[in-house]
């Protein structure tokens, strides 16, 4: 960071703020494609779009679903993003 007063010659702190934009716009919108019950336990699981992150216990308890069935559809919906015909999946594996 600079200091107060100073600028940024090159620009950095833009680039940053930029580049995160696009990454949270990425997800996002990768996410949104899932289906909405695999689209929300991957919000809730990893705190995506403003949601706290929860357990599988939390998220289970809270859709009603055991850890374990939790637990499988987080699998299907992260193995949905990585799918070769998934919106996105080139720029989600450029993020990771």
């Amino acid at each position: 960071a600079y200091a107060a007063g100073r600028e940024d010659p090159a620009g950095h702190e833009g680039f940053a703020r930029t580049l995160a934009a696009e990454r949270t716009r990425i997800l996002g919108r990768a996410v949104a494609s899932l289906p909405g019950r695999q689209e929300w336990i991957v919000r809730a699981r990893f705190g995506l779009g403003g949601c706290d992150d929860r357990t599988l216990e939390e998220a289970g308890a809270i859709m009603g679903v055991p850890r374990e069935g939790i637990r499988q559809l987080e699998a299907k919906a992260l193995q949905a993003l990585g799918r070769p015909g998934s919106p996105d999946r080139r720029r989600l594996r450029q993020l990771l």
